[in-house]
């Protein structure tokens, strides 16, 4: 269990944990992959601060990076 310095974090972690729940319960209610990949790419930039663009890639050795899902192009061209 982490310390907790002072009252603004521990209300900062209430909110982070109710976020996080809203998260799952979104990504949980997709109906296939792509849907819940496409999801959680967009539901990041709205949870992570600083983050402007969202993607999930995949390195495979023998074929390369395959981006699954992307909020914005910048992020495939990243993955080029």
């Amino acid at each position: 269990m982490s310390n907790v310095s002072n009252l603004s974090d521990v209300n900062d972690m209430s909110d982070l944990s109710a976020q996080l729940a809203g998260v799952a319960r979104a990504l949980l209610a997709e109906d296939d992959v792509q849907q819940t990949l496409d999801k959680a790419v967009a539901m990041a930039t709205d949870v992570v601060r600083g983050c402007d663009h969202a993607g999930v890639s995949l390195v495979r050795r023998s074929q390369g990076i395959d981006t699954r899902a992307a909020t914005h192009s910048i992020v495939r061209r990243g993955d080029e």
